[in-house]
């Protein structure tokens, strides 16, 4: 009888622990991240759909205003793209730009639009962002979305081109460390012409040494887009953006 009982014990404890491991769940993928810029021409704001599927439900659609950014997560190994101009809103509208890109789970990426609606253009980066640094550091990096001559990049009071030489239309730079620690109270970035080095446009990165609250800098990349067209005006005027990478 006692050989008995050890037996149903050890059957009872099998099922228990079988039955245990039956309800485990595979652990799931982490989300391809995709930030995107909106850097389109003449102003547009564009809502996206994400779905696959036609026409857009444009009340529930993702809106992102000109030369603005937002992060979107992505489970699908292939995830459609279509981007709508948020004024047409009938079915038969066609979208600025539509394309199926190919997401590595837990990537994380960077897409720009760019150019104008007629013929809007995407660049898709899958990123590799700097590691922590020991120093007190922040990283930028350049993307030239302004349909026109390659630029070049300083910071103000600094030979031209000291950053970045030459940068060509549709490019993006590699990331630069610089100093952000409490000697630095910000940069003055500066896009010029790269054959004139004319003034195209400034960027002021304001508290860079400023550790008395959040600091959107130490440690972190950022990205500077210039946007708009060359002697462009109102919405098209030159104009560099912060875009942060984290």
């Amino acid at each position: 009888m006692r050989i008995y009982n050890i037996n149903y014990l050890l059957l009872l404890l099998l099922t228990v622990v079988a039955g245990a491991c039956s309800k485990q769940k595979t652990p799931e993928e982490s989300p391809a991240t995709v930030m995107l810029f909106n850097a389109l021409e003449d102003g547009i704001t564009i809502r996206a759909n994400l779905s696959g599927q036609h026409p857009i439900q444009y009340n529930t659609a993702l809106l992102l205003p000109p030369r603005n950014h937002t992060k979107i997560h992505s489970k699908q190994a292939v995830q459609p793209f279509a981007f709508y101009a948020s004024a047409d809103t009938m079915p038969k509208d066609e979208p600025v730009w539509s394309g199926d890109l190919t997401l590595q789970s837990g990537n994380i990426y960077s897409l720009f639009l760019y150019s104008g609606a007629q013929q809007a253009e995407a660049l898709l980066l899958e990123e590799k962002l700097p590691g922590f640094s020991k120093d007190s550091v922040t990283y930028v990096r350049f993307a030239n979305m302004s349909n026109g001559q390659p630029v070049s990049a300083n910071i103000q009071g600094k030979p031209h081109g000291s950053l970045i030489s030459q940068l060509d239309f549709k490019s993006v730079s590699a990331f630069i460390p610089l100093p952000a620690d409490m000697s630095v109270s910000n940069y003055v970035f500066e896009i010029r012409d790269a054959t004139t080095e004319a003034l195209l446009a400034a960027y002021t990165a304001n508290s860079i040494g400023d550790y008395s609250s959040i600091n959107n800098f130490l440690h972190k990349p950022m990205t500077l887009v210039l946007t708009g067209k060359r002697g462009g005006t109102g919405e098209n005027l030159p104009k560099l953006n912060f875009f942060p990478n984290y």
